[in-house]
């Protein structure tokens, strides 16, 4: 019995440890303005195709240091432009498919899609001013091209 309790002691000992040093550990809470949203093959070809907005893809790597230095720009750009602009990346190692099917061989790659067709290129890092301005020069291209597309009731 005795015993038992000696154990029990310890158990106790280390469980209060343990909170301890979970109450010491920084916690980061996860928030829908820093994640932008994956896509595979099987929900590429969906996304880009049926989206009523025009649908920005970050062709990137995990490993790729160009793009770990956009991925604030483009959550930012994410954030200012909901409701107007998809935005999606595409990782060149999980889905190689993808890459090589639209030529996406320098990282990163940004390409804008309207009704499924490309309507916006951009190979390397883009950041700030660049990145917006990149942005509305193609969608400028997009609202001149308006007449070629069905169902553009939707002001970009």
């Amino acid at each position: 019995m005795r015993l038992l309790k000696g154990c029990s002691l310890i158990i106790q000992r280390i469980l209060a440890i343990a909170i301890l040093g979970l109450c010491l550990v920084p916690f980061q809470t996860p928030h829908a303005e820093g994640t932008i949203p994956t896509l595979n093959t099987a929900s590429f070809v969906n996304t880009v195709k049926y989206s009523s907005n025009p649908v920005l893809i970050e062709f990137m790597a995990n490993w790729c240091p160009f793009c770990k230095k956009q991925q604030p720009h483009i959550e930012a750009l994410r954030n200012s432009m909901m409701g107007k602009l998809d935005i999606y990346q595409v990782n060149v190692d999980e889905d190689p498919g993808i890459s090589a099917e639209y030529d996406a061989h320098v990282l990163p790659t940004l390409m804008i899609f309207y009704h499924g067709e490309v309507v916006g290129k951009s190979e390397g890092a883009l950041y700030g001013s660049d990145l917006t301005g990149w942005v509305e020069d193609v969608q400028n291209n997009i609202r001149s091209r308006k007449g070629a597309y069905t169902n553009d009731s939707q002001a970009l």
